[in-house]
C-alpha cells in the first residue's frame, strides 16, 4: 500500500507552487483550491477503507499502516472544515434564503443521493449473499446503520445540516455581526450536544469525534478576516504561527488521550496547519481536483466495487489488483451515478 502513498506523494510535489516570500495564496480558501485538498484527503480515505479488505503483512504495508493509524479520524477534519466554512459564505452571499432554502435545496437533494446510493447496495448485496437485519436496511437510509456501505460519515452530515438549519433560522435577518456570532455560537453548541448524545448511547467514537470542525470551519468564516489580518502580518508571525500549530499538534498527540476535548484540540492543529500550509503552498492539480470535485460519489460508491471483489476472493489473492480495480470501478461509477441522481431529484424534489 505503500506504493499508493508514494504516488499520492508525488502527485502533490509536482503539483505544489511556492509563493515568494512575504505573499501568500489568496486563492487557498477558494473552491477549486479547496476541492484539491480534498482531493487528498478522499484518495487516502479510499486507501484507508481498501486496507479494511486486504492482509497488509508486507514491511513496506507496515509502514502505510503506522500512516493509517497516526492519521485516523482526522483524515476527514477538512471535509468538515471546509463544509462549515462554505455554507457560513454561501449564507451571506445568498442572504436569508439560502438559510430558509437550506433544507430543501442541500439535505434533500443529498439524502435522496444516499439512498439511491443504498439502493444500489441492496441490490449488490442480494448477489453477493449479504443479508441486513430489518431495522439495519431500514435505518441504513438515514445513514445511521450501514448495509455493507459507508454510512456514519454521512449521518453526520446530515444532523449537522438540520442543527445548522436550526441554529440560523430565527436570526436570518438580524445585522451581518449579530446573525454570525449569535448562529455560530447556537450551531457549536448544538453539535457539542449531539456529540454527547452519540457518546452516551454508545456509538464509537469515529463516529461523533471530527462532526465539532463544522462548527470551526463556521468559526474561521466569521473570524476570516482578523485571523488574515494577522497571518499576513509578515513571514516572521506566520512562521511563529505554524510553529505553535504544529508544536500543539505533537503535544495534543503524544497525551494518547481519548477525551473528545484532547482529541477536537488536535483536530483544530491540524486543521491550522492545513490552512497555514495552503497560505504559502498552492496546489494545481486536475486528477486531484476531479477527486474532491466529486467527493460525495467516490465516498459513497467506493466499496461496491470493494465488496464485489471481495466475494469472488480478489483481495485475498491480489491486493495490489483488488486496489487498482476498485479505484477505476468507483471513477467509473461517478457519471452514470451522478446522472440517476440527476434524474430523480427532477422527478422527486420539486423545483
Amino acid at each position: 500500500m505503500l506504493i499508493f502513498l508514494i504516488i499520492l506523494l508525488c502527485i502533490i510535489i509536482s503539483s505544489a507552487r511556492f509563493q515568494k516570500p512575504k505573499t501568500f495564496n489568496g486563492d487557498y480558501m477558494a473552491p477549486a483550491h479547496t476541492d484539491i485538498i480534498k482531493g487528498i484527503f478522499i484518495f487516502l480515505v479510499f486507501l484507508s477503507h481498501s486496507a479494511q479488505y486486504i492482509n497488509l503483512h508486507g514491511t513496506l504495508d507496515s509502514t502505510y499502516l503506522d500512516f493509517r493509524i497516526h492519521l485516523g479520524q482526522l483524515v476527514v477534519v477538512m471535509f468538515f472544515f471546509y463544509s462549515g466554512y462554505g455554507m457560513m459564505e454561501s449564507m451571506e452571499k445568498k442572504g436569508p434564503s439560502y438559510i430558509t432554502g437550506l433544507f430543501k435545496n442541500r439535505f434533500l437533494p443529498t439524502l435522496l443521493n444516499f439512498d439511491i446510493a443504498v439502493v444500489i447496495f441492496l441490490i449488490v448485496n442480494h448477489f453477493i449473499k449479504y443479508h441486513a437485519k430489518t431495522y439495519e436496511l431500514l435505518l441504513s437510509f438515514t445513514a445511521y446503520t450501514s448495509v455493507k456501505n459507508s454510512n456514519w460519515y454521512m449521518f453526520e452530515i446530515f444532523v449537522a445540516y438540520l442543527l445548522f438549519i436550526v441554529s440560523f433560522i430565527f436570526f436570518r435577518n438580524k445585522g451581518k455581526m449579530f446573525r454570525q456570532v449569535t448562529g455560530t455560537t447556537i450551531f457549536t453548541i448544538l453539535v457539542f450536544v449531539f456529540v454527547l448524545v452519540q457518546r452516551h448511547v454508545n456509538r464509537p467514537p469515529y463516529c461523533y469525534n471530527t462532526v465539532l470542525m463544522m462548527a470551526l470551519g463556521c468559526w474561521y468564516s466569521v473570524l476570516k478576516e482578523r485571523i488574515e489580518k494577522l497571518i499576513k502580518r509578515n513571514d516572521a508571525v506566520y512562521m511563529i504561527l505554524i510553529f505553535c500549530a504544529v508544536l500543539g499538534y505533537c503535544f495534543t498527540y503524544s497525551l494518547h488521550s481519548t477525551s473528545i476535548i484532547v482529541f477536537t484540540a488536535r483536530s483544530c492543529f491540524f486543521a491550522a496547519i492545513i490552512i497555514l500550509g495552503t497560505l504559502k503552498i498552492k496546489l494545481d492539480s486536475n486528477f486531484l481536483g476531479f477527486l474532491g470535485k466529486h467527493l460525495f460519489p467516490i465516498y459513497i460508491l467506493q466499496r461496491i466495487p470493494m465488496n464485489i471483489l471481495e466475494y469472488f476472493y480478489v483481495n485475498e489473492d491480489e491486493k495490489y489488483l483488488f486496489v487498482i480495480i476498485s479505484f477505476i470501478a468507483t471513477l467509473a461509477l461517478i457519471a452514470p451515478f451522478e446522472r440517476l441522481c440527476a434524474i430523480c431529484k427532477k422527478h422527486i424534489i420539486p423545483s
